[in-house]
């Protein structure tokens, strides 16, 4: 196609049009207005006949509306026919827009969209605007569903959030819960994703799971939340783990699922619990327990040696204990969910080029209160949680010195990053490893200036780091008698060595 021809013209702003922009706003602000009364418009806009007698503006409408803001009654502007595809106006907006003030996710959801109405392709759009092929997907992927552009629009959440609502679409009690989320602007919308994630992951392997076991047993118990928890003794007043059971000829080896499969009184449950899950995360996860409704009938013998069944009262006692103990683990993979989200934060903290201004003073803080100055002999943990975080390869966990030496040396303006990495993995361990058994006070200090700092640079706390935070800020009170007491120590102590 030949180039469109282009003049300059000065224009009457009356008979200017507003056309197609992918910014909403196009208002100019004082400081463009004060610009226009002093030096007039410097870059003149581009307009195209509209086919009235007047003229649509293609490129520069906060221009135009400045000029007209300032009192101007005409203005130059560049003419161009009507030779310039609407694509081609649309790919200038953006990328001017974005260049001059960078577009809301709004804008550029519409944007986009608007460039794929053209069928100008998802890779012909990354090309052409210099962005990355999945970020345009990403895009359109928000613009076509109707919730997740209501939310962007709606709630002003980040693309990437955005997009989660799209990747729950065949949910929607999750897409319900992410916008009442979205809507609260609490900072937990990650946290929730992670949970939704890890259900969805979950109840995925849970479905896999009934398949396996309604090909394997005869009779499927209902799944329950803990192995602790028996089956219905009115219905199968018989019934043991297979783990309790023996072959007559073999009293001290116990069964095992080859064993009880396809046997007329096999049967079997999913039972979820917090544990380690294959990913190496900690969680909820699900197996199959196996079971024997009447080993008598099918030939079996109480395992030697195995522990013996509870009687219902000792039964009853083990559910009130094991209650407690899944409140507790429920508690532990809230935190090992939220650790998830916290490490992607600081992660992408630890990627800015400049470190918040009141960084060092974490730093000065955590080398007083957890001495990091003596980093080299700090714990496994956070030595191999730095390097994760700074992207440091190594061989050996043990022998970290070289690699931690050319990564500062090929990158000395790094030093300060590394220092707050290993600081914060110093801290971040008081939290990852907080057991909810026993909680000591002496953890309690560097939690709470761990997660306030967290928070102050615009980490979103989940509700259980949220609770162990109000837990850390309770300071116990301070002894009078045991300061004096301590002060009368030391005064007796100085004495002694003069």
């Amino acid at each position: 196609m030949a180039k469109p021809s282009r003049q300059l013209l000065e224009i009457p702003i009356s008979s200017l049009t507003v056309g197609l922009n992918v910014r909403e706003d196009a208002t100019p602000d004082k400081e463009l207005i004060d610009s226009v009364k002093a030096s007039g418009i410097l870059q003149p806009p581009t307009v195209t006949p509209n086919g009235e007698g007047g003229y649509e503006i293609v490129f520069g409408h906060r221009r135009a509306n400045a000029a007209a803001a300032a009192g101007l009654t005409a203005i130059d502007a560049i003419v161009i026919d009507r030779e310039l595809a609407e694509e081609q106006r649309l790919l200038d907006q953006i990328t001017e827009n974005d260049r001059r003030s960078s577009l809301t996710e709004l804008e550029r959801v519409g944007g986009y969209q608007n460039l794929a109405l053209f069928n100008v392709s998802p890779a012909q759009i990354a090309k052409r605007l210099g962005v990355k092929r999945d970020r345009v997907d990403t895009v359109l992927a928000v613009a076509s569903n109707e919730k997740a552009a209501h939310a962007i629009a709606e709630y002003g959440i980040r693309l990437d959030q955005a997009a989660v609502i799209v990747e729950f679409a065949d949910d929607p009690k999750a897409v319900k819960e992410l916008e009442t989320v979205a809507a609260n602007n609490n900072g937990t919308f990650d946290h929730v994703v992670q949970r939704l994630r890890s259900d969805r992951v979950l109840k995925a392997h849970i479905a896999e799971l009934e398949r396996t076991l309604a090909s394997e047993v005869f009779t499927v118990f209902p799944k329950v939340n803990g192995s602790w928890a028996g089956v219905s003794t009115e219905e199968f007043p018989n019934a043991v783990r297979i783990r309790a059971l023996a072959r007559p000829a073999s009293p001290t080896v116990g069964l095992t699922r080859t064993d009880i499969v396809a046997q007329p009184h096999s049967a079997g449950r999913i039972v979820t619990e917090h544990q380690s899950r294959p990913d190496g995360t900690y969680g909820q996860w699900a197996t199959i327990e196996y079971w024997c409704t009447d080993p008598e009938a099918a030939g079996l013998v109480p395992l030697a040696n195995a522990t013996r069944e509870l009687t219902p009262e000792e039964q009853e006692i083990a559910a009130a204990r094991a209650a407690e103990r899944e409140a507790i683990a429920t508690k532990t993979t809230a935190l090992a969910e939220a650790g998830i989200i916290r490490h992607s934060f600081i992660v992408e903290l630890l990627a800015r080029p400049a470190l918040p201004t009141d960084a060092i003073n974490l730093i000065a803080w955590a080398i007083v209160h957890e001495g990091i100055s003596d980093y080299s002999d700090n714990g496994y943990s956070a030595r191999a949680i730095t390097l994760e975080w700074l992207g440091i390869t190594h061989d050996d966990d043990r022998h970290f010195e070289k690699p931690v030496t050319n990564y500062l040396n090929d990158r000395p303006k790094q030093a300060l990053h590394f220092a707050l990495a290993a600081a914060l993995a110093d801290l971040d361990i008081n939290v990852a490893h907080l057991n909810f058994n026993y909680i000591r006070d002496s953890s309690l200090a560097p939690i709470r200036v761990y997660l306030e700092q967290l928070r102050a640079w615009g980490y979103g706390l989940a509700d259980i780091e949220k609770e162990i935070l109000a837990l850390a800020s309770a300071e116990p009170e301070i002894d009078a008698d045991a300061v004096d007491e301590a002060e009368s120590s030391d005064d007796d102590a100085e004495g002694e060595d003069d």
